[in-house]
């Protein structure tokens, strides 16, 4: 009975301790993330938009991030196989750099990104992309670190321009990078095996 009481105890305890965190964690995204000088104001959905160009750096408190690189193929061969685009789509690789300048880590993941275009229609990145080693999944970016992963969304071959859009969802916030996709190089397919 003793066991089940401190169980009880220490379990009551880490769930007060994971609250404060939480709220901890709201209140500094918010102190980090509210002063980012975003710019324009989406009235009907309530967030704040700021858009760049592809060369620009986003900055917001102690975090950067930079796209550094951007390719598009129809076939991607990774650790566990080969993978290949549908007719009339093509694979868009786009690797961000993620700069924690700050004393916390910061949480991070290919979920927080999706790319629009013209017509707002969204496009979610590929989620089937775990045998690529350098493709961005959820990590943490620690303190003073800076991390680099590739997005990768699967587009209609034929689209010419679009927006990879950072969402900040717990301070309904987006930064918005304007891609043209003509100017995007096409490599004939993406290999992370090393050829000998």
């Amino acid at each position: 009975m003793a066991l089940g009481l401190r169980t009880m105890v220490m379990l009551s305890v880490t769930i007060i301790v994971l609250g404060i965190v939480f709220v901890s964690f709201l209140n500094i995204t918010d102190k980090v993330l509210g002063h980012s000088g975003l710019s324009d104001q989406d009235i009907s959905k309530g967030k704040e938009i700021t858009e760049l160009s592809l060369n620009q750096i986003a900055t917001y408190g102690n975090i950067s991030i930079k796209i550094v690189d951007l390719f598009k193929t129809k076939k991607i061969i990774g650790n566990m196989g080969r993978k290949e685009a549908d007719k009339n789509e093509t694979f868009l690789f786009i690797k961000v750099r993620i700069d924690n300048h700050g004393d916390l880590p910061y949480q991070i993941s290919n979920l927080d990104f999706e790319l629009k275009d013209e017509n707002n229609k969204t496009y979610d990145p590929e989620m089937n992309v775990l045998d690529i080693p350098d493709a961005l999944v959820l990590t943490a970016v620690q303190p003073h670190r800076k991390i680099e992963g590739y997005l990768i969304f699967k587009i209609p071959e034929n689209l010419e321009k679009c927006k990879l859009v950072y969402k900040l969802n717990f301070v309904r916030k987006e930064i918005q990078w304007n891609i043209n996709l003509t100017d995007v190089k096409e490599l004939d397919e993406y290999s992370v095996i090393r050829k000998e």
